[in-house]
């Protein structure tokens, strides 16, 4: 495999590639038009909600992720696909804290080059009642941090491997799980019944690494293949061997979405031995251009 260059002290021309010299596509680079798209708001008041989890499923007892995309200031979301083979009947899913899921109605894909449509999605707030608390303390300003801050700390803190989309792209491979493969040492690439190339972590007995897009834990990646998702969609990835290297912050957001109901059984059953199981956390161009103004 190929040496890591983004570990230690030897991040800091991965630390500039983040920060400072690394472009968003652009619309120029012929992304082509959605195969999915649609919008998701706040059932009592109509309003659009942002960073929402939507995610692609096959409508079966399964219910195989095939794609994840999260929504953006306008409560808009897209997904393109990468598929050999029509998946039959799909659904869409989405995920907020604090709220139910919603999904929609079955659809199918629509013949290539054009784009379904689904209709509005509706979010519950979640009608669980918790104990009442008293709350003392001074009123402090609070900002959404941007995710480059986030990663530039995380990397400084010399944990981890970081890994710049452009250089992803430079691997010249046609999947993310392949691309990321040649450069995180000990991770090997297998392939599903469908053909599709899946990650799997060598040093610990080929357990599946646990798979998050945008900080949403989105299922082992058995189930969500990166396989079938464009290097181009791919901002930025961070990658932890174990529970133990992550930074605190995403550890704790770890820990908020392992303690939830909506997290899949076969993830809690994949993080049971947490020591041994390798992090991904993947940034999508959408999440990472959040308050920039989106790509150019």
């Amino acid at each position: 495999m190929t040496p890591n260059p983004f570990r230690g002290a030897g991040a800091l021309l991965g630390l500039a590639l983040l920060m400072g010299t690394l472009p968003a596509p652009s619309a120029g680079q012929d992304a082509p038009p959605p195969d999915i798209l649609g919008v998701v708001v706040e059932a009592r008041t109509g309003e659009p909600m942002p960073g929402v989890m939507i995610r692609l499923m096959v409508d079966d007892e399964d219910g195989e992720v095939l794609e994840i995309a999260s929504s953006d200031a306008e409560g808009r979301w897209e997904i393109r696909l990468r598929l050999d083979e029509d998946p039959g009947p799909l659904v869409i899913e989405a995920r907020a804290l604090g709220h139910l899921t919603a999904r929609s109605n079955p659809f199918r894909l629509a013949p290539e080059g054009e784009t379904v449509e689904v209709p509005e999605l509706r979010i519950e707030p979640d009608p669980v009642e918790l104990e009442a608390l008293e709350v003392r303390g001074q009123r402090r300003w609070w900002q959404l941090r941007h995710p480059r801050d986030i990663v530039r700390d995380r990397q400084l803190e010399g944990r981890g491997i970081f890994i710049p989309g452009a250089v992803l792209q430079q691997a010249d491979r046609p999947s993310a799980a392949e691309a990321i493969s040649d450069l995180v040492d000990g991770l090997d690439v297998e392939y599903t019944n469908r053909g599709v190339p899946a990650l799997r972590w060598a040093r610990a007995g080929d357990i599946c690494p646990m798979v998050m897009v945008n900080e949403w834990v989105v299922d082992s990646d058995e189930a969500f293949d990166l396989g079938s998702m464009d290097p181009r969609e791919i901002a930025v990835v961070e990658f932890y061997e174990s529970y133990q290297d992550l930074p605190e912050d995403l550890r704790r957001r770890l820990a908020q979405e392992l303690g939830s109901d909506q997290v899949l059984r076969p993830l809690r059953e994949a993080t049971t031995d947490q020591e041994r199981c390798p992090v991904i956390n993947i940034w999508r161009w959408s999440e990472w251009n959040r308050g920039m103004g989106g790509a150019p």
